[in-house]
Formats: C-alpha cells, sequence, structure tokens
C-alpha cells in the first residue's frame, strides 16, 4: 500500500532518485511502487530509513535483468551515493525557502535574428517561462535584443560586428556584459527548458556530459567550427595539465563574473578564440561539476510526441516546432506547484 501524502508532486526523493538512477532500475511494477513510497515518505522519512532504501535499490542492482543492462559497474557504494543525492534534492524542494534564489539570476544572451520563432511562445519566451514557473520570484536578466512581448530585466548589447567565429564571440560578448552588472549568474540559452522541479543548487552547478580522456582527445577528428573551437580549448588544457571534461553542453551554467571577466584578460578569446565553456569551468570549476551526460534530453530528431523523464530539455534549432510547443505548453498548464512561493 502506498502512503498518501499532500505533497506536490514530482519532488520526492523517489522521483528525484529517478532522475540520478539508470532507467533500468525502474522496469517493474514493484520498483515504481517503492519509488512512489519514497516520495511519500518525503526527505526527512527518507533519511529514517536511509539505510532499509539503500538495500532495496542495492538487492534490484542485483538482479539479472539489471544488471546486464547497467551501462555502468554497479555496487552498494554507488546506491547509497544515489539515495543520499535523491533525499537532499527532495529537501531542498520540500523547502519553500532558498537562500541562493535572490544570489542567482538567470541570464538569457539573446540575438533576435537567429530565433527560429517571432513574439510571444518563441523559444525564450517558452525558456523564461518555465523557469519562472518553478521559481515565481527568480530575477530573469536577457542581455542583447529585446523582444517586443518582454518587459523584464534587460541589458542592450548589440550583435557584434562579422568576424571569424562570429556567433560564438557575440554570445561571449554578451556573457562578459553580463558578468559588469551581477556578480554571479546562471547562464541561459532560449532553446533550454526546465520541465520539471529544480533547485537553484541544480541550477547553479557546473554542469559536464563526458570526459574527454588524451586518447579520446588525439583519436577525435573535428568535423564543423564549434568542434574545433573545443578541440583547441581540450589542446590549451592538456598542455597546462588542466581537467578536460566537456562542459559544452548546452545546459544552464554558473559564472563567477570576475573569474570569468578575468579569463578573458588572460586568454582574450575574443581575438583568439577556443570554446570559453570548457576553458572557464575545466580551470575553475571542475572539482564542483557534476557528470549531467545522462540527466538532460536532447532532440535532434523528428519526433510526433514528446516525453521525458529528466528535468532538462534542449534541442537543436530545426526542432522547435509544433510538438515542441504543444509539450512545452503542457508542461506549463500542469497545476504542479511551484518549487518556492
Amino acid at each position: 500500500m502506498i502512503a498518501t501524502s499532500d505533497r506536490p508532486q514530482n519532488i520526492g526523493p523517489g522521483t528525484q532518485l529517478r532522475e540520478i538512477a539508470p532507467s533500468q532500475f525502474f522496469t517493474c511494477p514493484k520498483c515504481e511502487a517503492y519509488a512512489r513510497q519514497m516520495d511519500a515518505w518525503g526527505g526527512s522519512g527518507c533519511e529514517e530509513r536511509f539505510e532499509e532504501i539503500v538495500n532495496y535499490w542495492t538487492e534490484r542492482g542485483k538482479s539479472p535483468a539489471v544488471i546486464r543492462r547497467l551501462p555502468m559497474p554497479f555496487n552498494r557504494h554507488i546506491a547509497r551515493g544515489w539515495v543520499w543525492q535523491a533525499i537532499d534534492q527532495a529537501k531542498q524542494l520540500e523547502d519553500p525557502r532558498d537562500p541562493d534564489l535572490d544570489s542567482w539570476p538567470f541570464v538569457w544572451t539573446y540575438w533576435a535574428g537567429g530565433a527560429k520563432a517571432k513574439g510571444e511562445r518563441n523559444e525564450l519566451w517558452y525558456s523564461m517561462r518555465l523557469v519562472q514557473k518553478w521559481h515565481p520570484s527568480a530575477r530573469c536578466i536577457v542581455v542583447g535584443d529585446k523582444p517586443d512581448w518582454y518587459e523584464g530585466e534587460f541589458i542592450a548589447k548589440p550583435r557584434i560586428s562579422p568576424r571569424p567565429h562570429h556567433a560564438f564571440k557575440d554570445c561571449l560578448s554578451k556573457l562578459l556584459m553580463a558578468a559588469e552588472h551581477v556578480s554571479q549568474f546562471i547562464w541561459m540559452m532560449d532553446d533550454v527548458y526546465w520541465v520539471k522541479p529544480f533547485t537553484i543548487k541544480e541550477a547553479a552547478t557546473p554542469k559536464y556530459v563526458r570526459h574527454v580522456s588524451q586518447q579520446r582527445y588525439l583519436a577525435w577528428k573535428p568535423q564543423n567550427a564549434w568542434a574545433r573551437t573545443r578541440a583547441a580549448a581540450y589542446q590549451w588544457l592538456i598542455d597546462n595539465n588542466r581537467p578536460t571534461y566537456d562542459f559544452a553542453a548546452h545546459m544552464p551554467q554558473p559564472f563567477l563574473s570576475e573569474k570569468l571577466l578575468a579569463m578573458e584578460a588572460e586568454h582574450k578569446l575574443m581575438d583568439n578564440y577556443r570554446n570559453f565553456e570548457c576553458l572557464y569551468f575545466n580551470c575553475h570549476h571542475s572539482a564542483a561539476a557534476e557528470d549531467w551526460g545522462r540527466k538532460f534530453t536532447r532532440i535532434c530528431k523528428s519526433t510526433d510526441k514528446l516525453a521525458t523523464r529528466h528535468k532538462l530539455l534542449n534541442h537543436t534549432h530545426q526542432f522547435f516546432n509544433a510538438p515542441m510547443r504543444e509539450y512545452l505548453d503542457s508542461v506549463l498548464a500542469t497545476e504542479s506547484e511551484p518549487v518556492h512561493a
């Protein structure tokens, strides 16, 4: 029997665990039921039953149906880490006070000429509305061009003149402008969407999608300009004995303005461009970073109906289409409680 709860849906430890653990753990009705039971217990209840919960998922991970399909080794220590992380995230979502909300504004760099759709209900509109759905008092800032429908905080920054790596440098120039106005911020892109409740801690966590080892880097043959800018960053990082994680992930990323401005002063990327995300985060924030490679959904092929178990969704340029709008509208229409009042 699943205990009932007045707690808002989609924020409990069981739901958070589904975001963290591989999907192979949740392929049977009993496992789905146990995850719902964790939601009903809540963060504090799961803390009280921590060892019991770890035992359950450890045994689940040993079952032949799971272990032969797992993309990684598994043991009890891994289960403990997953459960602690799920409980911690759930408790943050359950607590209506978030001291980080005021100190982490969300910044969108925006060039109207690059938007696939114009006017309201374009990519930027959805991206901002979904942040505000879960965090109604979030500080939101647009840097670049001001949409006709937008009435919020705005920093004007015209598009830079044409030059090599034009789009990348233009985006960086807008982030540098933001860094002159606020001490720290979470960089959002107009085609990145929080489609489920999230904490400010999650948004302000540096996110990488893979580790690029020296062997992987040397075997890599970049096929386009964006890949070549990443390769140039990895080469510098390897030459200078720095970590080489792939932070060019098209996900929300936190920047400390003083460090971002110092990076530009040192490397002069506006003249000699390398991928600034890989350079900045590997130099300054790799120790605090998390692997989000399996924690977001990227839409890069045609589909008639969208669904995801993840909190983050992004898409390539051509797939901001009718199914995408329909899905985002459905998320906005849900009656889930905001994370913070």
